[in-house]
């Protein structure tokens, strides 16, 4: 799924993926916002698109990234454990 920074924690990040979530939608504006907590574990890759590793604390607010796995559209949990974090690079 993708989404973009709202917020770093020590141990997880903190993802707005509304646009993500809404992707198939042809709903109204009055639609809610979803938001993903990626758990972060010491087997998280946290790199960039070229696959350079980054540090949590290189992380900025509304910086989008990949994250992976993806969520199933069948889960109602918006949170899990991050196995990769793709920031793509801003153009």
């Amino acid at each position: 799924m993708m989404g973009f920074v709202i917020d770093v924690m020590e141990n997880a990040i903190l993802f707005d993926i509304t646009e993500w979530e809404k992707r198939n939608d042809t709903g109204g504006s009055d639609d809610p916002t979803y938001g993903y907590r990626a758990i972060l574990t010491e087997d998280t890759v946290i790199k960039r698109e070229n696959g350079e590793l980054i540090l949590i604390s290189e992380i900025k607010e509304k910086q989008v990234a990949v994250i992976l796995p993806l969520r199933s559209m069948s889960d109602d949990l918006f949170e899990g454990v991050a196995d990769e974090i793709i920031f793509l690079d801003e153009k």
